[in-house]
């Protein structure tokens, strides 16, 4: 399937983790823009919640994103308020062409 412009219709943050530390020295994770981006948000259901069980039982959402090197699990996207965790980074048919994103809905 190939990227369609209409399809990624919702204005996205993508997000990178870093690591900073509190004034005790312990460690607290935080979260820097990268960059805002298109993409399409799909909730997983039916056959696709239990085919999608088989990267992470918690997976609820499937986003898809322009190609984008770098993006990995230790990044996150926003949504207006709804954050979404990164749990795995498919490149169908290694064409660089589109990312999908397995993510799970998050309230932090």
């Amino acid at each position: 399937m190939p990227v369609i412009a209409g399809r990624l219709n919702k204005r996205v943050t993508l997000q990178s983790a870093t690591i900073a530390r509190d004034d005790n020295g312990q460690p607290i994770e935080t979260f820097a823009n990268v960059a805002e981006i298109w993409a399409a948000i799909d909730p997983i259901r039916g056959r696709e919640y239990f085919a999608a069980q088989q990267v992470s039982a918690d997976t609820t959402h499937r986003l898809t994103i322009r190609y984008r090197s770098g993006v990995s699990v230790q990044n996150r996207i926003l949504f207006g308020s709804r954050v979404f965790r990164i749990e795995s980074v498919i490149n169908p048919q290694e064409r660089s062409e589109r990312i999908e994103l397995m993510c799970v809905e998050t309230l932090t």
